[in-house]
């Protein structure tokens, strides 16, 4: 009899465990807040599956994390768990436990917590004005940090929070002062002694430069020095390039650069940065061609990694410009379109979603745009109006195109597309497209957006 007992008290307390079990771990989130920011609505899709799966099929800890949480989400019960995004923990203070997630969903999970905080705009701004959530500025917030400047080249490094491009670059001086356009350095006349021919390249850059310039007022145009100077011996079929390179110590007298034997094609490489072909250099290497008699040539190349950079100026077509506050999106259709627009308010943008529609060719386009449908909701466009642009052309997809800024004249908008040439590029078309987040009552009064490219 005692064990009948003990055997249904131990399936009352399963089946006790097991309803306890189910009832906690049916997470279904609804919305989410920053802090002490606005709540704003998770969004449906790819987030929330990701989430509601997380949430319910994930081991939870019958203990409570020590964490500072940053994040609350609101369940459709109106119950609340806290999350730490910099340890990726969840805490459900309502039942006592924790759930810790992997470094990889915790790092997808802090995106898409970020993208549903600010795409309603619910920013959480600190005292400079930059959200801590996405980073997003308003026109009061004002870069803070250090020029960082040597003999050769500079980088600007934010102390705002604001992504620092610390990469270096050369110092230029097109007006030829002999001080840095961009640092204000003060430039030796030629301080690396580089090789005459460089500086002679350089300089028809230039006049090239200035050439554009007077054809083409309504661009500015930027320069780029050289960054890389590339010399090949060209042999007779007999030689080896092996020899060639030993023979003359090649890997010893030229150790600033890279040296490459290429007897296959019967040529020695010599590849120098640009501050390291000096005049010495070049002449040891022409050296080189003229005694050995079986070197049948010297090329000596100049190479640059941006061939050229052009952006329309803005004064060129208005006078009164001024800037417009924005933050650009990913979230677009890119699909064929040849004018630009501007939508504030989900009808709109489904207006624009069938226009698409209407000239779509082939099924997998008409899905696509259905599906883009989603995108944006009545929420956003309450804050919030969507500006895209037309599709942009380059005949190559090697060419970088980015947004310099957008400005406001009158009843328009006009967004500044700067073009980066590289020196060698893939033979392929491109085709971009650009979409702009702005403030409702900031663009009130426009109805036209022009693209300038």
């Amino acid at each position: 009899m005692k064990k009948i007992l003990a055997l249904c008290l131990m399936l009352i307390m399963l089946s006790t465990s097991l309803l306890t079990s189910c009832s906690i771990n049916n997470y279904k989130p609804i919305s989410i807040k920053y802090q002490n920011s606005d709540y704003a609505p998770y969004p449906d899709g790819e987030h929330k599956s990701f989430l509601v799966d997380l949430l319910n099929n994930s081991k939870w800890h019958n203990d409570v994390a020590k964490c500072e949480c940053d994040y609350t989400v609101i369940m459709k019960n109106d119950r609340e768990i806290f999350y730490h995004s910099e340890c990726g923990t969840f805490i459900d203070y309502d039942f006592n436990k924790s759930l810790t997630v992997s470094e990889e969903n915790r790092v997808k999970l802090n995106d898409y917590f970020v993208d549903a905080i600010c795409r309603s705009e619910v920013h959480f701004f600190d005292e400079n004005h930059r959200c801590t959530a996405c980073g997003f500025i308003t026109s009061e917030h004002k870069h803070m940090g250090e020029l960082h400047m040597g003999e050769e080249s500079h980088f600007y490094q934010y102390t705002c929070g604001c992504p620092s491009n610390d990469v270096a670059e050369l110092h230029t001086d097109y007006d030829e002062n002999r001080i840095c356009d961009i640092c204000g350095y003060m430039l030796s006349a030629n301080s690396n002694n580089v090789a005459q021919t460089l500086l002679d390249y350089e300089q028809s850059l230039r006049d090239e430069l200035d050439k554009l310039h007077a054809e083409h007022p309504e661009y500015s145009y930027y320069y780029h020095a050289v960054d890389e100077v590339h010399c090949t011996l060209i042999l007779d079929r007999e030689a080896s390039a092996d020899d060639i390179v030993e023979k003359y110590d090649m890997e010893n007298i030229f150790a600033v650069a890279d040296v490459s034997a290429l007897n296959a094609i019967k040529m020695v490489s010599v590849i120098f940065d640009r501050n390291a072909f000096t005049e010495d250099m070049h002449q040891k290497i022409k050296q080189i061609s003229e005694e050995e008699k079986l070197v049948e040539g010297l090329f000596v190349d100049m190479y640059r990694d941006w061939h050229q950079s052009y952006m329309p100026k803005i004064e060129y077509y208005i006078d009164d410009a001024e800037e417009l506050t924005y933050t650009e999106t990913s979230k677009i259709i890119s699909v064929f379109n040849g004018i630009d627009v501007i939508l504030k308010s989900k009808d709109e943008y489904d207006a624009y979603i069938d226009e698409l529609l209407k000239n779509a060719e082939y099924d997998y386009e008409k899905e696509r745009i259905n599906d883009a449908r989603d995108l944006y909701d009545e929420t956003f466009f309450e804050k919030n109006a969507l500006i895209i642009t037309r599709m942009i052309t380059r005949g190559s997809g090697s060419i970088k195109l980015t947004v310099n800024n957008l400005y406001i004249s009158g009843n328009k908008v006009y967004v500044v597309i700067r073009t980066d040439e590289p020196s060698m590029g893939t033979a392929d078309m491109q085709y971009a497209f650009f979409g702009f987040a702005v403030g409702k009552n900031d663009v009130a009064n426009i109805d036209e957006v022009i693209t300038l490219d």
